[in-house]
């Protein structure tokens, strides 16, 4: 994944861009310690926020491997934003003749939002730019 942790952290709305450079500027003054960890300290990053991080970390790292940019319905699954039971709730729907994209079904059934929505279409841009 190309994206840094402190980028992730704004994007994802749990800091701002002068927390991430105070971050920085105690990493740049010294501090050995990873950027998360000076984050929890300071009360700008919750524990979630950088599990979030590091499971969508893992998940990009598997769709490189797999030179893949990976099924809406899995990506979500691996963020955290869906629970496999509701992918397949989504892709029953499909299958029983919904002919709407998977983001639109899921999002009329309420299992997710126009945001992780959104955060699905900006990760594939990525991935097909990297691959």
């Amino acid at each position: 994944m190309s994206e840094k942790i402190g980028a992730f952290l704004v994007r994802i709305g749990e800091v701002d861009t002068t927390q991430v450079h105070i971050i920085c500027a105690k990493q740049l003054s010294g501090d050995k310690r990873k950027f998360g960890e000076i984050g929890r300290e300071l009360g700008y990053i919750n524990k979630d926020a950088l599990h979030q991080y590091l499971e969508a970390k893992e998940a990009w790292k598997g769709r490189k491997k797999e030179n893949s940019v990976g099924k809406i319905g899995e990506f979500l699954v691996q963020i955290g934003a869906m629970k496999s039971w509701q992918v397949h709730d989504v892709l029953r729907a499909q299958k029983d003749g919904d002919s709407r994209l998977f983001g639109e079904i899921a999002i009329e059934f309420g299992y997710i939002d126009d945001e992780v929505l959104k955060k699905y279409i900006e990760a594939k841009a990525v991935w097909e730019k990297e691959a």
